[in-house]
């Protein structure tokens, strides 16, 4: 530690490479049922990637799954969520985890990063509302900031991350 008080601050983080895992949660094989092709997650990583352009940040997308799941795919938080997240959230706290689903509650989306990683590491992630990817069917605003509402989730995550010191990149 540091003479006269406590432990130092961790190191700066200045950028990386984030490694994303994409859940795709549906409720059929179909689009409308929230199975988005794989055209639109490569359209919303293009997203976040040209959102943190500048920056040092990038984003690599490691894989993509697929399940059929009534009640996942209508989460709105709560214990819902957290069986959907437990059951397919991969990687670690340097790595983002993204689900799409039907959410309720007219949301687009939200972002959790608990400050108790280590002992609720499933917790974490960004969860969207599947058809507010580019190229989805969500055309209730007049500018482009639905499809940016995952970058807007991600830095969330990746300041909470860089702050308590997670994000080892």
């Amino acid at each position: 530690g540091k003479p006269g008080g406590g432990e130092p601050p961790p190191p700066a983080v200045t950028g990386g490479v984030i490694n994303v895992y994409f859940h795709v949660i549906n409720n059929g094989i179909s689009s409308a049922n929230g199975n988005i092709p794989d055209t639109q997650i490569a359209a919303q990583m293009n997203v976040l990637n040209a959102a943190f352009a500048g920056t040092g940040w990038s984003f690599n997308l490691v894989s993509t799954d697929r399940t059929t799941n009534a009640s996942w795919y209508t989460m709105s938080g709560g214990s819902v969520e957290a069986a959907a997240k437990a059951a397919l959230h991969q990687g670690s706290a340097d790595d983002l985890n993204i689900y799409t689903a039907n959410i309720g509650g007219g949301l687009l989306g939200w972002a959790k990063f608990p400050p108790a990683y280590a002992s609720n590491p499933t917790n974490d992630g960004v969860v969207l509302l599947y058809s507010s990817l580019p190229g989805g069917i969500t055309f209730w605003t007049v500018t482009d900031s639905i499809r940016k509402g995952a970058a807007t989730n991600v830095v969330q995550v990746i300041e909470a991350a860089a702050a308590m010191g997670l994000i080892r990149r």
